[in-house]
């Protein structure tokens, strides 16, 4: 995998979205998103991913991806920030490391069973990878409560 801590910007990774229509636009659009890059914090080197939902409307999910060879992988690992633990869940970390889909991903395909917001800082998150060979890596958010979000990752990798 390539540029897993974002120092090259986006660079080798494309953005997803499976994400709700806007009913306050004419609701054939998306919800507002954004993906970025900062330097206002990182877990490695100088610069982290950021990912930005509209979530008011309705649950939705925002990643990057890249192709990448799997064949030696036994683990996905991403930092995850979360500016304060909280009780609350309103944002939960997606991540898929496995082979290349027929069709784009959607967001039954990700894993989403680590809450973002369970701890206060940056968090390393890990996930088994039972793909071996060509596949495919994503990581982002998937928005749960109803609200605007912005989260950062940074530091993905392979084990």
């Amino acid at each position: 995998m390539n540029n897993g801590s974002f120092e090259e910007g986006i660079t080798r990774w494309r953005t997803g979205r499976a994400l709700p229509t806007d009913p306050n636009a004419d609701g054939s659009v998306p919800v507002d998103s954004d993906v970025w890059v900062t330097d206002d914090l990182a877990s490695d080197g100088e610069r982290a991913l950021g990912l930005f939902v509209d979530g008011r409307q309705a649950e939705g999910t925002l990643w990057v991806e890249q192709p990448t060879d799997l064949t030696d992988a036994e683990t996905l690992a991403v930092d995850y920030y979360s500016e304060q633990a909280s009780f609350n869940t309103v944002t939960k970390a997606a991540t898929y490391a496995g082979p290349i889909p027929d069709q784009s991903l959607a967001a039954a395909d990700f894993d989403t069973t680590r809450p973002v917001e369970d701890h206060a800082g940056w968090e390393t998150y890990e996930y088994d990878v039972d793909h071996h060979g060509l596949g495919l890596v994503a990581v982002g958010i998937s928005v749960v409560w109803e609200t605007d979000v912005t989260r950062y990752l940074d530091n993905v990798g392979l084990r």
